[in-house]
């Protein structure tokens, strides 16, 4: 089995790959639009942080925890009013759409869709 064009063999593609040293060999591009629109948006919170945890570009690290600590704050539990309930689901919703346009195409953190 080979990988990438460097042409690495099974076993050293499995070795590098266990000790995080296939990056110079491939790279996988973070899922497209579609793929993250099936994502719940914890799996896209879960996303921003691990993005912010390799990431060394400070805006986009700080954009990550922005979004990251932005839906944690919208983890409450159910409201007893049905207005407030749903501005927040308001919230959440333009939440789960600017975390999906800012992961859309990225290469700095791995993704791989269930399925």
């Amino acid at each position: 089995m080979f990988i990438g064009s460097a042409g690495i063999s099974g076993a050293r593609a499995w070795g590098a790959r266990r000790f995080g040293q296939l990056a110079p060999y491939y790279t996988h591009t973070m899922a497209n639009k579609k793929e993250l629109e099936a994502l719940h948006p914890t799996t896209l919170a879960v996303l921003c942080e691990k993005l912010s945890n390799v990431s060394s570009d400070p805006p986009t690290v700080a954009k990550c925890r922005e979004l990251r600590a932005e839906w944690a704050s919208l983890q409450t539990p159910p409201s007893p009013s049905l207005k407030e309930e749903r501005e927040k689901d308001a919230k959440r919703w333009n939440l789960r759409k600017r975390m999906i346009h800012f992961l859309e195409g990225r290469t700095d953190v791995e993704f791989y869709p269930k399925g």
